[in-house]
């Protein structure tokens, strides 16, 4: 057995274990230990790559940085901390697609970055235009930025998937999904109140959406 597939072994072991902790108390609602525990499965997740394969920066660096958010998003009550939070994801995410790009080995031609950015542009327009009734322009357009790139980086990498054979895009696609529904999830406490359950369907969704993008790196790169 190789060096990295020992660590990627004891990593992930670590990974499920504090996964099963983190959402079990999420599960009971015990929000001190929910708390404790909370980036713990994403900062193993995070640890277990760059000690496996420290030559690639993008992808633990945009892994950590969701490690992070997650430490400040515990104030998420507090609506700066929240955004504060928020700005972390979403440099994290700019690093996944960057990684996404390089990783996948597919060379684009210049239409396709300018696609991607007129893509990128529509899809915020959308999204301030479409939930005017729901948040002020400020709010829209951070929320628009932030779900704009999720959004692109997962019809992106399931087109390109096809396009190119390049199946582990499919995980990164998948991630996203996940990213979307607890994302969502979470801008729904934020700004519309808390109901039951709230972190375990918010937090489970998190720890699987950065599973499979970061699965999806480990596949490209060993």
């Amino acid at each position: 057995m190789s060096r990295e597939a020992i660590i990627l072994l004891i990593g992930g072991i670590i990974f499920f274990i504090m996964t099963f902790i983190e959402l079990t108390f999420c599960f009971i609602e015990n929000e001190k230990l929910r708390k404790i525990f909370k980036i713990f499965p994403v900062l193993i997740l995070s640890l277990t790559f760059l000690i496996a394969f420290p030559n690639y920066p993008l992808v633990y660096v945009g892994s950590l940085l969701g490690v992070v958010g997650d430490l400040i998003l515990i104030f998420e009550k507090k609506q700066v901390f929240f955004y504060i939070g928020a700005v972390s994801f979403f440099v994290g995410h700019v690093f996944y697609l960057i990684s996404t790009i390089i990783l996948s080995g597919i060379e684009y031609s210049w239409y396709h970055y300018l696609l991607i950015a007129i893509g990128y542009l529509l899809l915020l327009v959308v999204i301030i235009v479409g939930f005017r009734k729901d948040f002020k322009l400020v709010e829209r357009v951070l929320v628009s930025f932030y779900f704009g790139i999720m959004i692109f980086s997962l019809i992106n990498s399931f087109v390109t998937g096809i396009k190119y054979g390049e199946y582990n895009l499919f995980l990164i696609s998948l991630g996203y999904l996940f990213f979307l529904i607890s994302d969502s999830l979470l801008v729904k406490k934020v700004f519309k109140g808390e109901y039951k359950r709230d972190d375990f369907y918010i937090m489970s969704t998190y720890v699987a959406a950065e599973f499979s993008i970061v699965l999806a790196f480990v596949l490209f790169v060993y």
